[in-house]
């Protein structure tokens, strides 16, 4: 008997929820070398731990690889609006319903 390739199945890409509008927020974290600028904010284990991991696997350094092993490496979180608008373009619109409070959308925009 010969063994032949059996043809691989297409990925389907997955639909995302803001498919409609094509705009959603782009989380980016990055090991920061200054905390000049930065404000501390608390995140649960879970996620640093996952986060962490993956720095982990691309850090050669190893004062660095000590800090992230002890949660103790300073981490930045950007979030970015992207992605595309027929005739338009994303932009991160902030909503104050009262002034001790502010959302953050990403929509897309259109000139009128």
């Amino acid at each position: 008997m010969s063994k032949q390739k059996r043809p691989r199945a297409l990925k389907k890409k997955a639909v995302r929820a803001s498919a409609e509008s094509g705009c959603s927020f782009v989380v980016e974290w990055k090991l920061l070398k200054s905390l000049a600028g930065m404000t501390p904010v608390w995140i649960p284990d879970e996620m640093y731990k996952k986060v962490a991991k993956s720095f982990l696997t691309k850090t050669k350094g190893q004062y660095a690889r000590r800090l992230l092993r002890a949660r103790m490496a300073p981490i930045g979180v950007w979030h970015t609006c992207k992605g595309t608008c027929a005739g338009g373009w994303c932009k991160e619109v902030i909503l104050q319903p009262d002034e001790l409070s502010a959302l953050s959308i990403c929509e897309c925009s259109y000139f009128v």
